[in-house]
């Protein structure tokens, strides 16, 4: 018994080092998988259309259409008109389905001309002379994808 040293034998300890070694790997590796990956920006190009004679008494109009770009899908689009004033009342959403907002049907809006391409904004009530503003919002991408101001006139 003399001279006999307690330990592990050198195949055990390397076969315990490579055994740690490739448990960590896979949790690492497991670990940044499962990571959300980063999204790209998305461009896209919207012309719009309203009616700059607009008075206060007549229907107003603005229409977007994607004219070029990355087709997006129409779950993710957020449109938004800042009326002045400041009251909620003054924000129309298409988050709200009775704001004047209508997005085509289906599930992507595609580049092109007509209504499978246009997002319309319809409204009947008389709004008020000042500056609007105008956002289409990609949940998406968390980007704001056009905006625009206008001053409609006192009547």
């Amino acid at each position: 018994m003399r001279g006999r040293e307690n330990g592990v034998s050198e195949v055990i300890g390397t076969l315990l080092i490579l055994a740690i070694t490739v448990a960590l790997f896979a949790t690492v590796f497991t670990f940044v998988n499962t990571m959300p990956r980063a999204t790209s920006d998305v461009q896209v190009t919207f012309y719009p259309e309203y009616n700059p004679e607009y008075n206060g008494h007549s229907n107003f109009y603005l229409n977007l259409t994607l004219v070029s770009g990355t087709p997006l899908r129409t779950s993710g689009i957020v449109c938004v008109l800042i009326v002045p004033g400041n009251s909620p009342k003054n924000t129309f959403s298409s988050a709200n389905p009775n704001s004047g907002w209508v997005i085509p049907k289906g599930n992507y809006i595609y580049p092109g001309n007509g209504p499978s391409s246009t997002i319309y904004f319809r409204v009947t009530q008389s709004l008020p002379s000042g500056n609007y503003y105008a956002y289409i919002y990609y949940k998406y991408t968390n980007q704001i994808l056009w905006q625009m101001s206008f001053y409609i006139p006192p009547s």
